[in-house]
């Protein structure tokens, strides 16, 4: 099956911490580490998705991360904890800036 979706270009601080989103800035856990040599593709928040998952396959809660390099070595991240927990982080010269 297909599923559609709607993709507009937006201000960074206008979305929603925990929101679905394609490229940009991530929302991401504490304690996480960037992929090495990936960059950051998208991420959906399982709770927004789960009606669109007719198979039932996906978590009902938690946040999908995807990064991808260009070739293989592609990444895909879950996590399960709270959404206010989350932080917009910038990958800079592979490391890792947390903005507040």
């Amino acid at each position: 099956y297909r599923i559609g979706v709607e993709v507009k270009r937006t201000d960074e601080t206008s979305i929603k911490l925990g929101a679905s989103k394609y490229k940009g800035l991530p929302h991401l856990p504490p304690g996480f580490t960037w992929p090495a040599g990936q960059y950051f593709l998208a991420q959906f928040n399982l709770a927004e998705v789960a009606p669109l998952d007719l198979q039932g396959v996906l978590p009902k809660r938690g946040m999908l991360y995807l990064f991808f390099n260009g070739g293989e070595g592609n990444a895909a991240h879950y996590y399960d904890g709270p959404l206010d927990a989350l932080h917009v982080g910038l990958k800079q010269r592979h490391s890792l800036v947390r903005y507040a």
